[in-house]
């Protein structure tokens, strides 16, 4: 009669199937349950013991044999707000592991999609991941920070790897740059064009790579975050502003050039 609403209540089918018995026939003993109900009589104890504990069947031991009937009713709406806490408290901690979840889904299955990265572990990984991509092009804006020492050594590694490959790289950066005089003068070496603009119209705390449908923000300050966004759309898009101030930086970079040489 109400099995279908007390389910929906959180019950299970077997004890809404016992508690519907008990609510229309009144006090029974479990063999009578196990005949007029479709659970085996083994479950039939399991079961009862079960919405006992939960006050929602009365066990009566004084006779002979044990006899059950439904306790108050108010207990099932105590039922639904115990399931509701425990819903609340699934959902934070689905909420804490979702992100990450779906990180490694997206790794583990080859979909695009946004990866978040935590520490020099996060650049290593979109360097690796940079590495197997076979581009032969990518555009850097490069931080202005001065990298840590764990992080040059990465990012040295990395440029080295990119000569090897004979991967073009264009470098945009500020007038701010530590050591750009340095880096000017290893640009052919690295098969590197670059493109400066004034500090003072250009703040570049954070690296952007872009390569292939993907685009890579890393933020040198602690704390230190790689986000990987493959997206075709958003690659185009940032790479369509790139090359824009790419093209209106000519100038401004000859000017600036000779200023530090």
């Amino acid at each position: 009669m109400y099995k279908e609403q007390l389910q929906s209540l959180g019950l299970t089918g077997a004890q809404a199937e016992i508690y519907d018995f008990l609510s229309q026939t009144g006090p029974s003993t479990a063999s009578k349950i196990a005949k007029h109900t479709s659970i085996k009589r083994s479950m039939v104890y399991v079961v009862l013991e079960e919405l006992v504990s939960e006050k929602l069947v009365i066990k009566n031991e004084q006779l002979k044999v044990a006899r059950f009937r439904i306790g108050n009713p108010t207990h099932i709406k105590e039922l639904l707000t115990k399931k509701a806490t425990e819903f609340e408290r699934a959902t934070q901690a689905y909420q804490a592991i979702e992100h990450p979840l779906i990180q490694q889904f997206e790794v583990q299955s080859g979909q695009p999609g946004v990866r978040f990265f935590v520490g020099i572990e996060g650049l290593k990984a979109l360097y690796k991941d940079l590495n197997k991509s076979g581009v032969t092009e990518i555009y850097l804006v490069r931080s202005n920070q001065q990298p840590e020492e764990a992080m040059f050594e990465v990012i040295k590694e990395q440029v080295a790897h990119q000569i090897r490959q004979g991967i073009k790289v264009y470098v945009v950066n500020s007038s701010g740059d530590a050591d750009l005089s340095i880096y000017i003068e290893r640009d052919a070496a690295q098969n590197t064009e670059r493109r400066i603009i004034a500090k003072e119209t250009f703040q570049n705390p954070a690296q952007i790579l872009i390569y292939g449908n993907k685009v890579g923000f890393t933020t040198y300050r602690s704390p230190m975050i790689t986000t990987l966004i493959e997206n075709e759309d958003i690659a185009t898009t940032i790479l369509s502003l790139y090359r824009y101030l790419w093209k209106q930086s000519v100038g401004e970079t000859n000017m600036l050039i000779k200023k530090l040489t």
